[in-house]
């Protein structure tokens, strides 16, 4: 998903009274110049007032009124180039944040931070240094800049705070972005685009509700105040990018239809914020509901220069790498290729590139080279590498190595204890009738977690260990295991009556006096006593499987084995 921080062009604001300058001067012509551009200033006409910037200049060199003015409408009408070739002056005006934000727009980040000043720099370059920090990531420094200008320099701005509330959400400072919303509630119920930052910080801490309220709210706020002088279709260009974040909350919950019917309309509409187009158009992919061809499309006109221009280096990345995933998807191997190469120097710790190339020799029926590939990954970085080392116990699985599958998931530490991977691990030990080594898995389990009722790990792995115990007639461990479970939940019925049975092998009178504690099931009101009397063995026999030895309950936990894919994000 992406923030919306508001652009610092607007802090290049309208050109103000410049009239109130000149009223002394003996030139008539000037001052009808000046207030002809003060008119098309306050209509937002800057190219016409670009040209009357231009004949003030023409006459009066040194005018330093009409060469900010002609900065700020080469800055609205985005023509950059045009204004880095027009800023080496003599003119004894500072420009260096309109050089850096034309740098900034152009995409040369770095350059741009290097032509700000380093020591006491004025707010507007202060405004300009922290929006290109948020574009480069570097969110912290750039929340820091916010902060210090709100504070520092007294800047409380609607813009300022709305930007300090995106750069502390993309930064992780979760908490304290949103101390800083419940000292800031009036912009709750004025600014559509500090709500739906708010919205991303909600986001971000995975409570969707709350996040959909506020973009409620937003677009709200938006109808609000544009409603009477934008038509529809500008009105809808405005709203697109709430959209856009409230599609990606209803992805994110796996309503993938809904999803997919807002990403279609707001590429309909073709916004005019390139990357809000950008992000729908890498999430309609996503979905999965693209053809391996149209995705492949899709993706790849986003990486002209228009878009990559207005994209964070996540979002970068993200669209890198599901095009990467689509031309292997479309069976594209040489171009898969390049690119995961590309990848993979660009992002070196990251799984993926490794995953698509290890994928991708697959498919070429490599299977040894891409278990070196992925060996290489996991050695130079084990601790960025489960779904590599999942992948390779997978792989071991599917050639029949179920102990090097064991080996493999018992070396990933940060999953090891793990309910999933201790269930899975049990499993595996079974395949092999190896029962005192799931025994042993599960034990370590508990005793590498905290003992504690309030913790969901805790309980799943002593409910599995002690159903595992039963299932092995192992029942004076399983009853220890089960009277802790009491211990945690007096109302544990499932514990309770494990425990009777389990007590029923090794001391009758304690398993009736636990039974006694069983709650009381009334027996329902419309029972056909006479249809019982009139059942016959036969019919019976339909149900039950009676070997030739007595009944054995073959299942009695009545547990199924289930394999769990591992989606990757």
């Amino acid at each position: 998903y992406q923030r919306r921080v508001r652009g610092h062009s607007q802090y290049f604001s309208n050109f103000g009274p410049v009239i109130s300058n000149h009223l002394a001067m003996a030139e008539l012509k000037l001052d009808a110049l000046y207030s002809k551009l003060d008119e098309l200033g306050k209509r937002k006409e800057y190219s016409q007032a670009l040209v009357v910037a231009d004949q003030i200049l023409s006459s009066q060199v040194n005018e330093k009124e009409a060469f900010i003015c002609k900065c700020i409408c080469l800055l609205k009408e985005g023509k950059f180039e045009d204004l880095l070739k027009f800023l080496p002056t003599t003119l004894e005006v500072s420009t260096l944040a309109y050089k850096a934000y034309a740098l900034y727009r152009l995409g040369q980040g770095e350059e741009a931070l290097n032509s700000l000043p380093k020591t006491k720099p004025s707010t507007l370059e202060l405004q300009v240094q922290a929006q290109v920090l948020y574009r480069l990531n570097e969110f912290s420094k750039c929340a820091e800049i916010y902060t210090r200008l709100c504070e520092e320099f007294k800047l409380n701005s609607e813009e300022i705070r709305t930007n300090l509330v995106a750069a502390l959400t993309a930064s992780g400072k979760l908490s304290q972005c949103l101390d800083y919303v419940s000292r800031n509630k009036e912009l709750l119920t004025s600014s559509y685009e500090f709500n739906y930052n708010v919205a991303c910080c909600y986001l971000a801490k995975g409570d969707f509700n709350t996040a959909e309220k506020y973009l409620v709210d937003s677009e709200k706020l938006c109808r609000e105040l544009f409603s009477e002088d934008y038509t529809e279709s500008e009105l809808q260009d405005e709203l697109a990018v709430i959209n856009v974040q409230m599609a990606t909350i209803k992805q994110l919950r796996g309503d993938d239809q809904a999803a997919n019917v807002i990403y279609e309309v707001v590429l309909k509409n073709n916004p005019s914020d390139v990357s809000v187009s950008a992000v729908a158009s890498n999430n309609l992919v996503a979905i999965g509901t693209q053809t391996k061809m149209q995705a492949s499309r899709k993706l790849k006109h986003l990486f002209s220069d228009q878009v990559q221009k207005k994209l964070s280096q996540s979002q970068k990345k993200s669209i890198d790498f599901n095009y990467c995933l689509s031309l292997l998807e479309a069976n594209k191997f040489e171009l898969c290729r390049t690119m995961a190469d590309s990848l993979q120097k660009r992002y070196p710790d990251d799984e993926l590139p490794v995953l698509i190339l290890a994928s991708l020799q697959f498919k070429e029926k490599l299977i040894d080279q891409a278990r070196i590939t992925l060996q290489n990954f996991a050695a130079s970085y084990p601790s960025s590498s489960v779904t590599v080392q999942l992948t390779l116990a997978q792989m071991d699985l599917q050639q029949g190595n179920v102990k090097l599958a064991i080996s493999m998931l018992e070396s990933i530490d940060s999953i090891r204890n793990k309910p999933a991977t201790i269930a899975a691990l049990v499993d595996l030990y079974e395949q092999i009738d190896d029962i005192d080594g799931a025994i042993a898995i599960l034990d370590k389990g508990l005793e590498n977690l905290p003992e504690k009722s309030e913790d969901k790990s805790y309980v799943q792995i002593l409910r599995k260990n002690a159903d595992f115990k039963f299932k092995c007639k192992h029942y004076q461990e399983a009853i220890k295991m089960y009277t802790k479970l009491l211990e945690i939940n007096r109302k544990d019925a499932a514990a309770l009556s494990h425990l009777v049975m389990a007590y029923s092998f090794i001391d009758p009178n304690q398993a009736a006096q636990y039974a006694s504690r069983l709650p009381k099931l009334d027996p329902p009101d419309d029972i056909d006593t006479d249809a019982l009397e009139n059942l016959n063995m036969r019919s019976i026999q339909r149900y039950l499987l009676i070997p030739n030895d007595g009944f054995q309950n073959t299942n009695e936990l009545g547990i199924k084995r289930k394999t769990e894919r591992v989606k990757s994000s």
